[in-house]
């Protein structure tokens, strides 16, 4: 088994609009299994999760998208690495990849 993992988060608009759901919630279900995914690397022994989560493509959507989404991260992400939070917990280690000045400073 792998000590690390690297996973690109895709798809999630293309997700809400196959199950008739808004673009934020395709969002937001992504972001919870990225949280599922932290306790299945935990699960199988795998020690450090590697997520590209965001292109900068992204960034040139509507406003309110950009903006939804951002609040969307800023608010899994301090979820997950909040003291006793879920990679506290779990001891992962997860690392964030890409150009992270282009994001709003409460989301970096």
């Amino acid at each position: 088994m792998p000590k690390s993992v690297a996973i690109i988060m895709d798809g999630n608009r293309r997700y809400a609009t196959s199950k008739k759901k808004k673009k934020h919630e395709g969002h937001s279900d992504g972001l919870r299994n990225l949280e599922n995914t932290v306790f299945w690397c935990k699960e199988m022994g795998i020690r450090e999760l590697t997520v590209f989560a965001l292109a900068k493509e992204n960034l040139k959507r509507s406003k309110i998208e950009v903006d939804t989404l951002m609040n969307l991260c800023k608010n899994q992400f301090n979820a997950l690495s909040k003291p006793g939070g879920s990679l506290e917990r779990n001891q992962i280690r997860v690392k964030i990849l890409g150009d992270i000045t282009l994001l709003p400073e409460d989301v970096q």
